[in-house]
């Protein structure tokens, strides 16, 4: 497969594999028609179209942006460049927040995705809670006309536009929307410092804003936990992604805070501790 040893030529160590994804994608089949039918005949036009892929992802554009999306949750979100692409380590933030929805939450609820991006994690919550009849809102925020573009786009995609929205907005809305049974957010939590030494795909093509964090990349986690307090329900849960390294620091800032009872770290599907939260005490 040529492409698949231009792509390992340039790096990528699953080359082969990504080049079956990249032909797939263009013949809008299954990747394994690559093995199946090795001598399978490609239109021109085709060749040439999957050539150029090609040829952005040697160059290290990540997969997501070449195909316009990516699965996260068992749905597929529409991406592209200029928005945070959705991880598989942010499934467990998704998958924390139903736990506590249904061991800790009663009734419908109103929940915040705070720097939405894509809205992956907002919109699975929602899609789920929807399903059981427990969604009352669901408000997105995001503050960069680009990933709101594309959070918009997926909430259409899903049908959540009656219950769900998308507000312009810094981090968290004010008072006058009133309490919240549930905050959840991915912010940017990735060291000034460490944005450099980030694989390719992510410090060349991802947006900037969507991963810097400050100084020691807490900077939105500790204005979330500060700001969330007065937004949540007595008893609301608010539940934040995080940096491997940063899982004991987070979960001093919600120690700290006094109107937190801290809940334990979770750690992600790499063993990696990675999302921190806290119940507004009663």
């Amino acid at each position: 497969m040529k492409i698949g040893r231009r792509l390992t030529g340039a790096g990528l160590p699953d080359g082969r594999r990504e080049a079956a994804q990249l032909i797939a994608y263009y013949l809008e089949t299954d990747p394994s028609i690559c093995y199946t039918k090795p001598d399978l005949l490609i239109q021109d036009h085709l060749v040439d179209a999957i050539g150029l892929a090609a040829d952005r992802r040697a160059a290290r554009e990540p997969m997501a942006y070449i195909t316009g999306g990516t699965w996260f949750m068992g749905n597929h979100f529409t991406v592209g460049p200029g928005v945070l692409i959705p991880r598989p380590d942010s499934e467990v933030l998704v998958e924390q927040a139903l736990s506590l929805a249904g061991d800790r939450l009663s009734g419908r609820l109103k929940v915040i995705d705070a720097c939405t991006g894509s809205g992956c994690i907002g919109i699975s919550i929602g899609l789920h809670l929807s399903r059981h009849d427990r969604l009352e809102q669901l408000m997105l925020t995001e503050i960069d006309p680009i990933a709101a573009r594309y959070a918009r786009l997926n909430l259409q995609k899903y049908a959540l536009t009656v219950r769900a929205g998308l507000e312009m907005l810094d981090l968290l809305p004010d008072q006058t929307d009133g309490l919240w049974h549930l905050i959840v957010s991915n912010p940017p939590y990735i060291a000034s410092s460490s944005i450099e030494h980030l694989m390719p795909e992510v410090r060349d093509y991802e947006p900037r804003r969507a991963l810097a964090g400050g100084l020691d990349g807490l900077l939105f986690i500790r204005r979330l936990i500060k700001e969330a307090a007065s937004l949540l329900y007595p008893g609301g849960v608010i539940l934040l992604e995080h940096g491997f390294d940063q899982g004991e620091a987070v979960y001093h800032l919600f120690q700290a805070h006094g109107e937190y009872e801290p809940l334990p770290t979770v750690r992600d599907y790499g063993g990696q501790p990675r999302v921190s939260g806290g119940i507004k005490r009663i």
